[in-house]
């Protein structure tokens, strides 16, 4: 199923209301999807982005707003947010329109914003839908000179025996979920070649690590996820960076235990 027909689908809508509402409009504060680790987790991991009051500040797969809202009330940055479809954009609008107006129905791989336009851009969770390569020339084209990007991901190199992230791989194929898996390393060196440089780099073991925050500071041989903060330190034509391959719809753990079982 491509992309942009799985986000569309109403089970898809559904579950991004359930999960990731916006507080004050599909929850109050109290409620307790608001108050689970892995929105704590989040808003602690932006504030290495460094925001300030009145950056430009970008989304990528800014689903119905909840992360701009709470980071706009954080640190008073000028949000702007895309998505894939226009349903989850027009929803985004209804929640979050009070905090900003600049809300896109754009891919990933062709961001609708000049060169050199944000301070700071998020990607959060949403990378292993894209076709990664493309997306990340994009994410450092619209980027400031001296701006930041953070980036999260799944490694194409996790355990043999991490059984929860096998069935992961599977489940979201069977259910048409494009997910990419990252050649982390080959991520690192086109990064190079556009300029971005790393500044914080984790890694999570297992799959399930990520929302428990037990990361290793120093790239293991394996692990499942990941989550980068570059810096942009050079203006490079995304043109001129080599055709580097990063991602895959398949693990290569995955392809391995596929091949070992024939």
């Amino acid at each position: 199923m491509p992309v942009a027909e799985y986000l569309s689908t109403e089970a898809y809508f559904h579950y991004l209301v359930a999960n990731f509402g916006v507080r004050g409009y599909d929850f109050d504060d109290r409620a307790a999807v608001v108050a689970r680790p892995d929105v704590d987790i989040t808003l602690r991991y932006c504030a290495l982005l460094a925001p300030r009051p009145g950056d430009r500040f970008l989304e990528v797969g800014c689903g119905l707003g909840r992360v701009l809202k709470e980071l706009n009330a954080a640190y008073g940055i000028r949000p702007y947010g895309i998505d894939l479809t226009p349903k989850i954009i027009e929803a985004a609008k209804a929640r979050v329109a009070s905090i900003t107006t600049d809300l896109r129905v754009s891919p990933a791989e062709a961001i609708d914003h000049p060169s050199s336009f944000f301070d700071e851009v998020l990607c959060w969770g949403v990378f292993d839908l894209t076709q990664q390569e493309q997306s990340l020339k994009e994410m450092a084209r619209v980027t400031k000179r001296g701006g930041r990007i953070l980036l999260t991901g799944k490694s194409d190199r996790y355990f043999d025996d991490d059984s929860e992230a096998r069935i992961a791989e599977e489940k979201s194929r069977e259910k048409g979920i494009p997910n990419h898996y990252t050649d982390h390393a080959a991520m690192i060196g086109l990064a190079s070649d556009l300029g971005l440089q790393p500044t914080t780099q984790l890694f999570f073991a297992r799959r399930g690590d990520f929302m428990k925050d037990q990361a290793f500071r120093q790239r293991p041989d394996r692990f499942y996820e990941w989550l980068v903060l570059f810096e942009k330190a050079a203006d490079i034509d995304p043109a001129s960076a080599p055709d580097t391959k990063i991602g895959d719809e398949y693990s290569t753990t995955y392809r391995r235990l596929a091949a070992d079982r024939r």
